[in-house]
């Protein structure tokens, strides 16, 4: 990875982290996914949750279902839906790793 690469990354890591909020409040049920608001941007106001998932190598699939303002959604949600997918399960993942604990609260 370049330096250009990273600080592009870096930069957009801060973006996605500040535009959205976990909603613990709306969780259907214990195994589904906690649902998230856009609370910047674009997308402000639109609440969806995310079903099924596939990492596979650099690549990131899912399935999402929105729970409020589905009128908010365009084309180019998937691309930003996957933006913050990727950023909560990296995150994830170096939490669990560092501290074997859950990062809700450093989001």
């Amino acid at each position: 990875m370049n330096i250009l690469s990273a600080i592009s990354d870096w930069r957009l890591e801060r973006k996605i982290k500040k535009c959205f909020k976990l909603r613990n409040d709306l969780q259907r049920g214990p195994t589904d996914t906690v649902p998230i608001e856009i609370i910047r941007g674009k997308y402000k106001g639109l609440v969806y949750q995310y079903g099924t998932m596939k990492v596979e190598e650099n690549r990131v699939s899912y399935h999402y279902d929105i729970i409020e303002n589905s009128h908010l959604t365009d084309d180019g949600f998937i691309r930003f839906g996957g933006n913050v997918l990727t950023y909560l399960i990296t995150k994830k993942s170096c939490y669990d790793i560092i501290s074997g604990g859950k990062p809700e609260e450093d989001m």
